[in-house]
């Protein structure tokens, strides 16, 4: 898993043209599956897990496929649509909207971590 998931950060990063379209909903599923395992809280001295309900874990797991295929295709508005046409059972607007934040703050990350990659003054197209 690690190694695909960094093969295919790279190749994303570096606007390499192979198929990550795939890989990338796959990558973001994953990281959105284990994300809510890591978020715990403290409730009467006991630390217990905030998201341990198999709906909350579905809507992860749609919402990171989401942020992939934004990531894949540059288009937030295409992982929401992505999202409500494969990964979720009904629609509920408060978690499209968030869904839709998610979407948009991937897209941002990429374009800083792809700004990084090119020369001031230089283009592909030179």
């Amino acid at each position: 898993m690690a190694v695909k998931v960094f093969g295919v950060l790279f190749s994303v990063g570096a606007s390499m043209p192979v198929g990550k379209e795939g890989p990338m909903i796959h990558s973001g599923a994953i990281a959105a599956a284990v994300a809510p395992r890591f978020m715990q809280r403290k409730i009467n001295g006991k630390w217990e897990y905030v998201f341990r309900n198999d709906r909350v874990m579905r809507d992860f797991v749609s919402g990171g496929a989401a942020a992939g295929v934004a990531a894949a295709f540059g288009a937030p508005i295409g992982g929401v649509l992505f999202r409500l046409e494969y990964g979720c059972c009904f629609c509920i607007l408060a978690l499209t909207c968030r869904i839709m934040f998610s979407t948009m703050c991937t897209l941002l990350v990429l374009n800083i971590f792809v700004s990084g990659t090119y020369e001031h003054g230089h283009s592909d197209e030179s």
